[in-house]
């Protein structure tokens, strides 16, 4: 199985969605705040770790 690679990146400010198409067709949208929470997590996360 080969891995897909990103084509195209689009911010639909209205929406508040990145749609990300990969160049095997397939096609996400991902909402901002799902974006927010996850990069949120993973700040944090990297945080504690370098506390240790």
């Amino acid at each position: 199985m080969t891995q897909a690679w990103p084509t195209e990146l689009k911010l639909d400010a209205e929406k508040r969605t990145l749609t990300v198409s990969y160049d095997d067709g397939k096609s996400f949208a991902l909402p901002a705040e799902m974006l927010r929470v996850l990069a949120r997590a993973r700040r944090c996360k990297a945080i504690a770790r370098s506390s240790v």
